[in-house]
This record gives structure tokens, sequence and C-alpha cells, in this order.
């Protein structure tokens, strides 16, 4: 198992399509919020010269925005369409030893082809992290040197640790999904369209009718979007109110050791080809 791993640690690693995704998320992410504080004195210079009323309050709260928490960014480095940067990547490595026939070379010299589901999930964990750290540090860099905007310190660094992790968690646990689809089905395409729907939120109408169906049931207060890892994660946790932090939690793991064991038991069952 550990010599499966640093092959695909290697395989990563030897990735053109990771570097290249991580170069274009630095790119994306650096802009975006380089750009925001300049829109932000551009907004309130507009509101001062037209007839708008705005009060004195909400000019100070804009004009505080455009100094960012490194809490929040901390807390949630890579959400909506960036996502879709991570699973194009991640989908490209789940599904590179298939394409290219490395599985077949070495289906034959473990005792159990599942192992390759547990092999790569080791580097998708490395993978995402890496993908988190990367916007974490393009976002808080481009506050940093914006002459116009600024990178504060202060805030709660534990909770913005707390949904770090717990994102982090929920990320894979998605990419878990994504394993399944490619590398167990092998389908790469199907793996891709799924990463999109996560990121965009596009399931949340699908959400709304299981929703409506259990109220059709009689089943009251139940939320399905309280126990998906798309719907929960970029989330901001509080320690303080550990309920929901809790939950997510289960409800990555659950998920991830659920594809898991999914991935294994279908790649088992199937011939290489």
């Amino acid at each position: 198992m550990g010599r499966l791993i640093k092959m695909d640690f290697y395989r990563l690693f030897r990735s053109k399509l990771f570097w290249i995704t991580n170069i274009i998320l630095f790119g994306i992410s650096f802009a975006v919020n380089f750009a925001m504080p300049f829109i932000t004195d551009w907004s309130i210079s507009v509101l001062k010269s037209s007839e708008v009323t705005v009060s004195e309050a909400d000019l100070a709260a804009m004009e505080a925005s455009k100094t960012a928490l490194f809490s929040n960014l901390l807390a949630d480095p890579l959400n909506g369409l960036l996502m879709v940067i991570l699973f194009i990547s991640a989908t490209g490595f789940l599904y590179a030893d298939l394409k290219d026939g490395y599985i077949k070379n070495i289906a034959g010299q473990i005792s159990q082809k599942g192992y390759t589901a547990f092999s790569k999930f080791s580097v998708i964990i490395f993978h995402n992290l890496f993908f988190m750290l990367v916007s974490l540090l393009s976002a808080s860099l481009a506050y940093l040197i914006c002459p116009v905007g600024g990178l504060s310190f202060e805030g709660d660094i534990g909770n913005a640790l707390a949904s770090f992790f717990t994102n982090s968690l929920l990320s894979i646990a998605m990419t878990s999904v994504v394993l399944f689809i490619t590398a167990a089905l092998g389908n790469k395409t199907l793996g891709i369209v799924v990463g999109v729907i996560y990121s965009v939120g596009a399931l949340q109408l699908v959400y709304f009718g299981i929703n409506k169906i259990f109220e059709l049931m009689r089943i009251k207060d139940f939320d399905i979007q309280e126990y998906l890892p798309d719907t929960l994660y970029g989330h901001i946790f509080e320690v303080s109110k550990p309920e929901k932090l809790f939950t997510a939690l289960a409800v990555a793991l659950i998920f991830t050791a659920g594809f898991i064991v999914l991935s294994v038991f279908v790649i088992n069952k199937k011939d290489v080809k």
C-alpha cells in the first residue's frame, strides 16, 4: 500500500493538469480579490456623488469591507466557481491511470485492486488541502498588496481554523463521490459534471423537492440540506455552537467512508480493461 501511495503521489506531481489548474486558480483568485477593494472604492465614490441618500454607517461599512479579515479568508478559502477548478484537477488525476493503461501494470501486483481506491483517496486529501492553501495564499496576497485594500489579522482564528478543517473534510467527502464515479464506474465526464454541480449549487431545486416530499409525508422540521456535504460546505462553523459543527463533521465522515467502501467493492468486482 505504501508503495502504491508513493506512485500515486508521483503521478500527481508529474501531472501537468495539477500544476496548470493551480496556476489558473491562483491567478483567478488573485485577480478577483485584488479587484474587490477597487470596486468597493468606486461604488463609494458613485454613491457620494449621486442623489441617493446613503447613511454614514453604510458608507463606513463599505469602507471597512475594503480590508479583508484573514480569519474569513481562512474559514472559506475556496468556494463557488473556484471549486470547479479543484474538481477538474481531481477528476483528471482519478481517471488518468485508467486512461493511460497504468492500472493494467499494477493490477496484477497487488492482492486487491480496491487498494487503488485507498491510494487515490490518500492523495486526494493532499490534493484538496493544496488547492485550498493556494487559494488562501492568493487571496491574502491580493489584499496585502492592493493599494486601496488591506488585510487584517483580527478576528476569531479558532473558529476560522475549525471552519477550514471542517470545510476541508466536506470537500474530501464530495471528492469521494467523484472518486466512485470516476475510478470505480470509469466515467470521467460524469465525474466532472457532478463536480460542477456541487460547485455551483445546482442541486438546490432537487433538495427543495425532496423537502416538499417529506412535508407531504408529514415529516416536519427536517431539511435534507442540513445533512449533505455540498450544502454544508462554505459555512462558518463556530466552536461555541458545536451542534452544526459536529453535524458537518459527521456528514463528511459518513459520506467519505460510504463512497470509499463502495468504490473498493466495485473496483474489486470489475475486470481490469
